[in-house]
């Protein structure tokens, strides 16, 4: 590790801080590298137990016929660049976030002091318009529409990963055939869903989000029954 750095910087490919380190840590956080490097790095650590606001998504028809390896790894590294930029948009610092590949989308770990109120309008109108942007120039292979499920819980974390009842809620939301048969219908490029308890949460708190926008979804997912909020773009065509 060069000279002059603090001990709390890490010893990756990146050198990249904690992402859960104090305020001011980042000006002396070295030159990140591209996003496409930095996303094979080595995931960082979390504290044994943390609440904080979580994030799924999926890519919708990943795994389609007409996509071979070659489009899958585009689709992988369309997604990524996307999020990190809505991200950044939405003033949500992404690089201080723990993300988890899961083959056809990811898992992602905000720190807890991350505005919860950004993972709403602003994240959803962002990342669409870069979706829509992205997509004008994509044939159908590479057409990349994502489904995102948003809650906030209490998380634990052992050797082996990460664990909670609040992710098993995020992905059953997901993956609730109420809320892939919305996605689909829609024809729009994504598709949020959002826990009930989050909503009220966040609305409640943030008199900016237009609330009229959330419309209510019953879901019914293996075990799980319970309300949520479905965000669409009004116009996605």
């Amino acid at each position: 590790m060069p000279d002059g750095l603090d001990d709390d910087i890490r010893d990756d490919a990146t050198g990249r801080l904690d992402p859960f380190d104090p305020p001011g840590a980042e000006a002396r956080r070295p030159v990140r590298l591209p996003y496409s490097a930095a996303a094979l790095e080595r995931p960082p650590l979390i504290p044994s137990t943390l609440h904080t606001t979580l994030v799924a998504t999926d890519i919708e028809g990943f795994g389609a016929a007409f996509r071979d390896d070659d489009a899958q790894l585009h689709l992988r590294e369309r997604m990524y660049a996307l999020l990190a930029d809505a991200f950044t948009m939405s003033g949500l610092p992404w690089w201080k976030c723990l993300h988890e590949d899961r083959g056809d989308g990811a898992l992602v770990i905000a720190p807890p002091d991350a505005p919860t109120a950004a993972f709403l309008d602003p994240l959803a109108h962002h990342l669409t318009a870069l979706l829509r942007r992205a997509n004008s120039r994509a044939n159908r292979v590479g057409h990349l529409r994502m489904r995102v499920a948003v809650h906030a819980g209490r998380i634990q974390s052992d050797a082996h990963g990460l664990v909670g009842r609040p992710l098993v809620h995020l992905f059953r939301l997901l993956e609730a055939p109420a809320f892939r048969e919305a996605f689909t219908g829609s024809g729009a490029d994504l598709g949020l869903v959002v826990s009930e308890e989050f909503y009220r949460d966040t609305t409640t708190a943030n008199g900016l989000i237009n609330r009229a926008a959330y419309r209510p979804l019953r879901v019914i997912c293996k075990e799980t029954r319970v309300k949520a909020r479905v965000w669409l773009p009004v116009d996605p065509r």
